[in-house]
């Protein structure tokens, strides 16, 4: 990963992230032999931008992630998912579109858009139904 900060810093003055390559792995314990539950690569095309203005920041670009044991990617793409509504640990604006390629959801995507409330989300799904939902915690 390389971050790369603007004339103020990464806190005052945004940047960008590009992500190369991140290769990433977990294996349960079997009775011959470990079995790989997990195994993805995690990349940006381009990197992802963010912008700072005062306790405000903004996300944009797309990250993508590969499915090395079924096989497909999904691409998530970030579009203005700004952060920075005084108390509120979620994104209050903007939209994530997942774009799969292979497997089962082959050329589809769902979206999930944020909402101006605290936490508010509605999800559009791969069929096209639409939840709205409460995000509870942050991490």
């Amino acid at each position: 990963m390389i971050a790369t900060c603007g004339a103020g810093g990464c806190a005052t003055g945004g940047g960008s992230l590009a992500i190369s390559g991140s290769h990433l792995t977990a294996e349960v314990a079997g009775d011959v032999a470990p079995t790989k539950i997990v195994d993805v690569t995690v990349s940006t095309g381009s990197p992802l931008t963010f912008m700072v203005s005062g306790s405000t920041r903004v996300l944009s670009g797309s990250v993508t992630v590969q499915h090395n044991v079924a096989r497909y990617t999904a691409t998530a793409t970030f579009d203005a998912v700004v952060f920075g509504q005084a108390g509120c640990c979620f994104p209050t604006s903007g939209t994530v579109t997942a774009t799969f390629g292979g497997g089962p959801f082959k050329g589809a995507t769902e979206t999930l858009t944020f909402g101006s409330a605290c936490g508010e989300v509605q999800l559009t799904t791969t069929s096209g139904n639409t939840f709205h939902r409460t995000l509870q915690s942050c991490l």
